[in-house]
């Protein structure tokens, strides 16, 4: 059973940044899937290798945007992206480094809310991409 179920509310009404957070949700599915079912530590690490580099690319897919259309919150939005790829590393480094438990529910739960946060302040520039004609 998913973590995070994707539907329309989510949608922010860019059909590539769109895109990407229902990959974003599908990786972090895929993760909480993995260790529900127990699977080998090289699989849990290739997964958290994607979720990083696929936040990565579309934060700067993101901030490419919106630069190019002038959005006023991009200095606020490019430090919210800071902020969270700093947290998905951090989770990357304590796994690969072994450490007991860090890949829990608990941070599963911490996952899940970093997923749909994100997802959640995007939507609030969704009407400014699409007034700037990104659909």
């Amino acid at each position: 059973m998913p973590l995070i179920t994707w539907n329309d509310n989510l949608n922010m009404g860019v059909k590539a940044l769109d895109d990407d957070h229902k990959r974003m949700v599908g990786i972090v599915n895929e993760l909480h899937d993995g260790i529900m079912l127990g699977r080998a530590r090289d699989v849990l690490s290739r997964v958290l290798d994607e979720l990083v580099a696929h936040t990565e690319n579309h934060f700067a897919q993101e901030e490419q945007l919106f630069a190019q259309t002038g959005y006023r919150g991009r200095t606020a939005h490019k430090k919210e992206h800071r902020k969270l790829t700093k947290s998905v590393k951090e989770l990357q480094d304590l796994y690969k480094s072994g450490a007991p438990g860090s890949l829990s529910l608990e941070t599963m739960n911490f996952l899940e809310t970093w997923a749909v946060t994100h997802i959640q302040e995007d939507q609030k520039c969704g009407p400014h991409l699409n007034a700037k004609g990104i659909q």
